[in-house]
């Protein structure tokens, strides 16, 4: 795992944090990538999540982020465990590769 790649996606978040306090919300819909994004640095920090905790942290609706999920685990992006999500190991490394590149 790469501190560079590490720190790449908790940069990528903060900025998409920020961005909202400069633009109105509805210019960013992006919410596949802000949840690759998140599970990747969750992996780096114990593991897997919960939906509640992505939602909340993202501030996506439930129903949005349910599609999503769906969508990332039918392409196999995601595995979904219970009440639990993470990256496969295949998006986590090619994340770790484009995030360290």
């Amino acid at each position: 795992m790469s501190d560079k790649a590490v720190a790449r996606a908790q940069q990528v978040l903060s900025v998409r944090d920020r961005r909202s306090e400069y633009f109105p919300a509805q210019l960013f819909d992006e919410h596949a990538w802000d949840l690759l994004l998140y599970l990747f640095l969750a992996a780096r920090n114990g593991g897997e999540t919960d939906p509640a905790s992505v939602g909340k942290t993202l501030r996506v609706r439930t129903e949005v982020l349910e599609r999503w999920i769906k969508v990332l685990e039918q392409d196999a992006v995601v595995v979904v465990k219970g009440d639990f999500l993470r990256l496969t190991d295949d998006a986590d490394a090619k994340m770790e590769a484009l995030l360290s590149g």
